[in-house]
């Protein structure tokens, strides 16, 4: 939500949005132009004692001491930048509730208060130690750090902080998590899911046979409706990939199938799950824990409703298909994510080599070692 005008000249509101209070939250801010800069100052929350009436004094303060030469720039804290950054995450993001929630839990606890330009990376450093103290995976740490991170290189973005970023020349220092899921299932475990699944749940059995015969995330494949797929040209436009582009996935027999049983449903083909986000089913969870998942503890080996789309890809790279083809089937933006299965691909260098057999004449030649002189050893 952006700012709101008051009645009051130069003083503007940010009022909280999804405040469980009977009246939202107010936050407000002055604005005022020193010269040809234009300023933009937090005053504070309604609900700390602050009004509109303190705000336009506040203001009308700063342009007299301007004109006074008296102006002293107010230094600005994470605290003071926050405001703006979550308003734009609300409204830019699909969820801001993941940053909103570290910002809360770790980053004002500990650096609120502090004035930006003052922060350094030693003390960077430290708040990441401190964090991996509490117990918290190196994932986690990477995604609070780059809130952190965040927040203060969007306000520059934005010129609400003209300050110089203490996390320039320090990323390279963030945990680089090894977290790509590696498990995909074999032929026979794809029967033995799909032959359970479909004696316990219609949707869940459709769910699953889409994600491996399509490569489509699951969340994909909540938002799918009718005026996605296209029966003459034999494809399903996947819209809103993570890429942010449209997809193509190509109906198979097994798909096809899947679409004729559920004509039923006017809009949306899995409507049980509109807004379900990615959260797979319960019985499929269920079932591939008590499947796959005994006694497994590291994530990565864990079987999940997204080891169907690294199966599709798994058994397309056995196949013997170009990593580019893979590449595009599953919406990836570089080549690199793609190369995760390479090793999975079919050997064809030493192929490649023994074709050459035959290409280069070496006849004239064949009996070269045979007319060499036998040097004398210079040790004898």
């Amino acid at each position: 939500m952006p700012m709101i005008k008051t009645k009051t000249p130069g003083v503007y509101k940010y009022v909280r949005e999804k405040d469980n209070k009977a009246k939202p939250d107010e936050c407000y801010y002055i604005k005022y132009k020193l010269g040809s800069k234009q300023k933009t100052e937090k005053v504070g929350w309604k609900s700390d004692g602050y009004t509109v009436a303190f705000a336009k004094e506040v203001r009308n303060e700063r342009l007299q001491q301007y004109r006074h030469g008296e102006f002293i720039e107010q230094a600005t804290t994470i605290d003071d930048l926050w405001p703006n950054v979550r308003r734009w995450m609300e409204n830019n993001r699909k969820s801001a509730k993941d940053p909103i929630r570290q910002y809360n839990m770790y980053i004002q606890p500990r650096f609120g208060h502090r004035v930006v330009k003052d922060i350094t990376k030693g003390e960077l450093n430290e708040f990441m130690l401190s964090i991996k103290e509490l117990g918290r995976s190196e994932q986690t740490i990477l995604h609070i750090m780059n809130t952190f991170r965040r927040i203060i290189k969007l306000s520059i973005e934005m010129d609400w902080y003209a300050g110089k970023n203490p996390f320039d020349g320090f990323s390279h220092h963030f945990p680089k998590p090894d977290n790509q899921r590696v498990r995909f299932l074999t032929h026979a475990e794809v029967e033995q899911l799909l032959d359970r699944l479909i004696e316990i749940d219609d949707d869940a059995y459709d769910l699953a046979c889409i994600g491996l015969w399509t490569g489509m995330r699951l969340g994909e494949i909540y938002k799918l409706r009718w005026q996605h797929i296209n029966f003459d040209g034999g494809v399903i436009r996947i819209p809103d990939r993570k890429n942010k582009q449209t997809g193509t996935a190509y109906i198979t027999d097994a798909v096809q199938a899947i679409l004729d049983r559920r004509k039923g449903y006017e809009d949306y083909l899995f409507p049980r799950y509109k807004g379900a986000g990615n959260k797979p089913p319960r019985l499929f969870t269920k079932t591939v824990d008590e499947l796959f998942n005994k006694g497994i503890t590291d994530p990565r080996h864990k079987v999940t409703f997204h080891c169907l789309r690294h199966s599709f890809a798994s058994h397309l790279a056995m196949k013997g298909w170009p990593l580019s083809i893979i590449r595009d089937l599953l919406g990836h933006k570089s080549i690199t994510m793609t190369e995760r299965y390479s090793h999975l691909m079919p050997d064809q260098k030493r192929d490649a080599v023994k074709s050459l057999d035959g290409v280069f004449d070496t006849s004239s030649r064949d009996n070269y070692r045979a007319n060499l002189r036998l040097l004398p050893n210079d040790n004898e």
